[in-house]
């Protein structure tokens, strides 16, 4: 392509120094240098009449007040010309004045030149910078019609808050004062070493409070311990070894309850959604989970959650942002996320101008149509099999529900005469033959479940978006400290849990946790359990992180002290280095804080989701998932299910009651029941 010529217009930088030697040349140079006057500044007085002025001298360096408007209508009107021809005067002056007079006449010249070229140009760039900054004004807010349809449908949101508020919310959002243990050399896996770890820690807990003056204290004192499910079974059954005990130290009374922590719980609720929605055979599979990644080149996501926790989760995210966008631009018409939304209450309606009561009316209207569409709870009563029933070749379809022993019961009137069935849910499936004897004839009855032909597709996503929410109400619950909402959400896992597998560890974990926050412990102590699986770091709102996690931070901190000493790491050298990690640590950030060394929280970049969403929305949207189409399916996800409360109300209820009768009596799930046994 062919570069634009120059304009004709523009003068060269050459020719504007010869211009400015020109214009110096008229200039008398002997002329005596007189002082300058100060600068006048006028100033009105709004109370005084309109024709009387002050004037103010002002030094050299003196600025006018901003906003100041000058009367057309003065006598000594100076013309811009005037104004220019006098301040070059003065430049000059000065310019001849700082050089002085031990060079020629022309060096003099020449530099003068130079330096008001520098002026100009110094000028020109200031004006270029302010015009860059309006041309970025522009470019940011668009700079046409779309920044009103924007900001039309933002007006909805702006009442809308950051931080959801609950009871505790101003405690959990001071500032938590954590304190370090110090490594202990005792293997989990042997009850004699976790009853040493929990010896260990009655000892650190009898030494603060009698050197805090408070022993006796220690006779009602409950302290929470808590980990990962392995972590929770081992001390229990390490405390439960020590109940004979004389002694109430011994008996390890004040290590009371035993719960399973937030962050572990979740990195298994991750796991599990991969296990469902992860498969390595399903690339050809478009829409799915394994296809979008090689999509979007997520070579760092495996399956493997607990290798590459946060690539795996933020990868979860990124889909399930995608698969919500997609969600809502077919509910709402927009062929692109810039599209104008379609919707009965925002056609032919300004919203911009509207009362923020009736923005929120039209919100919450909107946002309840979503919810009703998206959102899928646990069913209250026991979801109906529809059944196929063929006599005589003739087919019926009746509706059934799953009653006491899986058995399904229904009523048909053959012959004028009525005729109750009772037929095993098993046998439903697999498809029954039935003879009937009536008015001494045989009636044979054929009866199977009535499967229509699903769209694994629509069912995939859709149960994937449960799961989704699932985890950004936990995520989100953990941040801000409510343990109302976590103790909801934990509910929400058991179900999700169990249409796993029956076997599942933390299927049991919640149940245990929520058993003894709701049920067993008192509400003092309950109170103390559920607020202390949270620490806040910063003293800001919501910015609480679960405590597991922050144990999990602090054991990389000591890894890092250990692996200094070098080939010195013998037990004493550990236990000294570990029990001064919190004071070296808080050394290290003072220290970088004076030198102000920003911390870095990861080596490795992060990607930006913004981009693969849209790569993303590019791959599902021509695929209509939202639009049903019976028999598209899924060669690694045949017949999935659209909920993940689809499994058999009866067992899962059944179950759950075991296991609460188990937990109260103290009686843990065993270790060897691991999930190499699950079940889909």
């Amino acid at each position: 392509m062919p570069k634009t010529p120059p304009s004709t217009l523009k003068s060269t930088v050459a020719e504007q120094i010869e211009h400015s030697v020109e214009k110096l040349k008229h200039i008398s140079l002997e002329e005596e240098r007189k002082p300058k006057k100060s600068k006048q500044k006028l100033s009105f007085n709004t109370s005084e009449a309109a024709t009387d002025t002050q004037v103010i001298d002002t030094p050299d360096h003196g600025y006018c007040r901003p906003k100041l408007v000058q009367s057309k209508e003065q006598d000594d009107k100076v013309t811009i010309s005037e104004m220019m021809e006098r301040f070059s005067v003065n430049v000059s002056q000065m310019l001849f004045s700082a050089i002085g007079d031990k060079i020629s006449m022309e060096s003099k010249l020449a530099t003068i030149s130079t330096i008001y070229g520098m002026i100009l140009h110094c000028h020109n760039v200031k004006a270029c910078a302010v015009q860059r900054i309006f041309t970025a004004l522009c470019i940011r807010y668009h700079a046409d019609n779309k920044t009103t349809t924007v900001m039309v449908y933002i007006a909805l949101l702006e009442r809308l808050n950051k931080h959801i508020e609950h009871v505790q919310d101003d405690a959990m959002s001071q500032k938590s004062e954590v304190c370090w243990m110090p490594v202990l050399m005792k293997n989990e896996t042997c009850y004699s070493d976790c009853i040493q770890i929990m010896k260990s820690y009655e000892k650190q807990i009898l030494q603060w409070y009698t050197k805090g003056g408070r022993a006796n204290d220690l006779d009602k004192l409950k302290i929470p311990v808590g980990g990962d499910q392995l972590t929770r079974v081992r001390l229990q059954g390490a405390k439960a070894c020590q109940d004979g005990a004389l002694t109430a130290a011994d008996r390890l009374e004040h290590m009371e309850p035993i719960i399973v922590e937030m962050f572990h719980t979740l990195q298994d609720l991750l796991e599990k959604m991969y296990k469902r929605f992860y498969k390595t055979s399903s690339g050809r599979d478009k829409g799915t989970l394994y296809n979008l990644k090689l999509i979007i080149e997520r070579s760092n996501v495996n399956g493997n959650v607990k290798s590459r926790f946060e690539a795996h989760e933020d990868f979860v995210l990124t889909v399930g942002n995608a698969y919500l966008l997609s969600f809502i631009m077919n509910k709402f018409g927009m062929e692109t996320l810039d599209a104008e939304p379609q919707h009965p209450l925002l056609k032919n309606r300004n919203i911009k101008f509207m009362h923020n009561k009736y923005k929120e009316e039209v919100f919450h209207t909107i946002m309840g149509e979503i919810v009703e569409d998206l959102i899928c709870t646990f069913p209250k009563l026991e979801p109906k099999v529809s059944l196929n029933v063929e006599i005589f070749n003739s087919q019926f379809t009746v509706n059934s529900t799953v009653g006491e022993g899986k058995m399904l019961k229904f009523e048909l009137v053959i012959n004028n005469q009525k005729v109750l069935f009772n037929v095993s849910l098993e046998d439903a499936q697999e498809g029954v033959n039935i003879e009937l004897n009536m008015l001494n004839r045989r009636i044979p009855v054929r009866i199977s479940i009535n499967e229509k032909d699903r769209d694994d597709l629509q069912s995939y996503v859709f149960q994937f978006l449960q799961w989704y929410f699932v985890i950004l109400t936990f995520k989100d619950a953990i941040k801000e400290g409510d343990s109302d909402r976590t103790n909801i959400t934990l509910k929400f896992c058991i179900p999700i849990f169990f249409s796993h597998s029956i076997l599942s560890k933390y299927l049991e974990e919640c149940v245990d946790y929520i058993l003894k926050t709701e049920v067993l412990l008192t509400e003092k102590l309950a109170m103390k359990v559920r607020y202390g699986s949270f620490v806040n770091l910063t003293g800001h709102k919501g910015e609480n992180k679960a405590a597991d996690l922050q144990k999990e931070n602090e054991v990389l901190v000591l890894k890092e002290l250990i692996r200094g000493l070098g080939s010195n790491k013998t037990e004493k050298a550990i236990d000294t280095i570990t029990k001064a990690a919190p004071v070296i640590q808080d050394i290290v950030d003072n220290f970088d804080k004076m030198s102000n060394i920003s911390h870095r929280n990861t080596h490795h970049r992060k990607r930006s989701s913004e981009g693969d969403i849209k790569c993303i929305l590019k791959v599902i949207v021509p695929l209509k998932i939202w639009n049903y189409t019976e028999g598209r399916t899924l060669e690694s996800f045949k017949k999935i299910k659209k909920s993940q409360f689809d499994f058999e109300r009866c067992q899962f209820k059944e179950a759950i009651n075991r296991k609460i009768q188990r937990l109260k009596r103290g009686i843990s799930v065993p270790e060897s029941s691991d999930e190499e046994s699950d079940q889909e």
